[in-house]
C-alpha cells in the first residue's frame, strides 16, 4: 500500500514538471488587413440582411393590397349620404331607428367576406337582371334583392331548401316555375329572374311601398300583412312585430345599393378599378333541344351541342343530375322531350 502511494505522488510530480517546460502555443499576430477584411464581411452581411427584410416587407405590403377585401373595414362612422332613396322612394332617415338600422346593415354587409365575390359576380349576372327589369318597367334597385338573397350565385342553396339567384322555396317557386326530378327552373337565371320580379311587382301592388314588398318577399306575405294591420302601421318603417331578419331585409338591400354605388366609401377600391376585374357574362344563347330517344346522356347532349360536359353543367344548372348521399352523380341523362338549353353563342347560330 505504501509503495502504491509513493508511485502515485511521483507520477503527479513528474506531470507538473513536464507542464512547466512545455512550450506555450502563441496566437499568431492579426494583421491590420485581416481586421479590415473582417469588418467588410461584417458590413456586407448586415446589408444582405437589410435587403432581405426590405423584400419581405414589400411582399407583406403586396399581400395586404391583394387581400384587402379579406380584412375588416375600419370605416366608422359609416358613410350615409344626406338623401337616400330605394326604388325611387325616399328612405326616411329622420324617423325612429331608420338610420340606426341602416347603419347596422351597412356594418354587417361591408364586413361580409362574400361581398368581394358580389363585386366580381356583378359583371356576370347584373346585366341580365337589369335587362329584365327594364323590359318589365320596374325600378332598377330591385337587382339588389338578388344580391342579398344569393350573393349572385345562381347555384346557391339554403338550409331551408331555397335555390337559385332569387332563393325561391319550392312551394313559392312552383307558382311560377317548373320544378320536377329533371328540371328546376329556380336555377334558370333568366326564368327565375322573370318570376322573382313578377312576384315583387305583385307584392308592391298589394302593399303600396317597395320596402313592404321586400319584407313580404322575405317572409310569408300574409304574416307581414297581419302584423302591419295589427299595428296600424302606415308603411314598412312603422312595423315592429316581425322577425329581425325581415325587419333588416329591406335595409340590407339599401345597404348593398350604397356599398356597390360608393365602394371607396366603405373600404373597397374605386368603382373604375372594380369594373376592370369583374367576371364577364357567359357567352350563351338559349335554344330548344330535343331528346328523341327514350333517354340521352347529358355528356352526349353536350357533345352534340359543341360543349364540354363542364360547360353544359355550368351554363345549365337547371338541368338536374341525380346524386347519392356522398354527392356523387349517379344519374346524368334526360328523358325524351324538348328542353330549353343554354348553349355557347355562335355567329350563325347552332341550328
Amino acid at each position: 500500500m505504501r509503495r502504491l502511494s509513493i508511485f502515485f505522488f511521483l507520477f503527479i510530480f513528474l506531470f507538473n514538471v513536464s507542464c512547466l517546460f512545455k512550450k506555450p502555443q502563441l496566437t499568431p499576430p492579426v494583421s491590420q488587413e485581416d481586421v479590415f477584411q473582417a469588418k467588410i464581411q461584417e458590413l456586407e452581411e448586415a446589408i444582405r440582411q437589410v435587403s432581405e427584410n426590405t423584400e419581405n416587407l414589400k411582399k407583406f405590403i403586396n399581400l395586404l393590397k391583394t387581400n384587402q377585401g379579406q380584412f375588416p373595414k375600419s370605416n366608422f362612422p359609416v358613410f350615409i349620404p344626406e338623401h337616400v332613396d330605394f326604388c325611387q322612394e325616399e328612405v326616411p332617415l329622420d324617423r325612429f331607428r331608420v338610420r340606426e338600422r341602416l347603419e347596422q346593415a351597412l356594418i354587417n354587409e361591408m364586413n361580409r367576406p362574400a361581398i368581394c365575390l358580389v363585386f366580381l359576380r356583378s359583371g356576370r349576372w347584373l346585366p341580365l337582371i337589369e335587362q329584365k327589369i327594364q323590359e318589365m318597367n320596374l325600378p332598377e334597385d330591385l337587382k339588389y334583392v338578388a344580391v342579398i338573397e344569393s350573393d349572385l350565385n345562381p347555384e346557391a342553396y339554403s338550409y331551408a331548401g331555397a335555390a337559385g339567384l332569387w332563393q325561391f322555396i319550392k312551394s313559392t317557386g312552383k307558382r311560377f316555375l317548373k320544378i320536377d326530378s329533371y328540371i328546376d327552373e329556380r336555377l334558370d337565371s333568366e326564368k327565375s329572374t322573370e318570376a322573382a320580379l313578377g312576384h315583387l311587382a305583385e307584392l308592391y301592388t298589394e302593399f303600396g311601398d317597395w320596402p313592404s314588398a321586400l319584407a313580404g318577399y322575405n317572409m310569408h306575405k300574409d304574416r307581414y300583412k297581419n302584423a302591419r294591420t295589427k299595428e296600424q302601421a302606415q308603411d314598412f318603417y312603422a312595423v315592429r312585430d316581425i322577425s329581425n331578419e325581415s325587419l333588416q331585409y329591406p335595409f340590407r338591400a339599401i345597404a348593398i345599393k350604397l356599398i356597390m354605388e360608393y365602394p371607396d366609401k366603405y373600404g373597397f377600391p374605386p368603382i373604375e378599378e372594380i369594373n376592370e376585374i369583374k367576371y364577364k357574362p357567359y357567352p350563351v344563347e338559349a335554344a330548344i333541344v330535343s331528346v328523341d330517344y327514350r333517354t340521352e346522356k347529358i355528356v352526349d347532349i353536350a357533345k352534340r351541342l359543341g360543349m364540354t360536359y363542364q360547360e353544359f353543367r355550368a351554363f345549365n344548372p337547371h338541368i338536374l343530375v341525380g346524386k347519392n348521399s356522398y354527392g356523387e352523380v349517379v344519374r346524368a341523362y334526360l328523358p325524351k322531350g324538348k328542353y330549353k338549353i343554354y348553349t355557347k353563342k355562335t355567329a350563325n347560330g347552332l341550328f
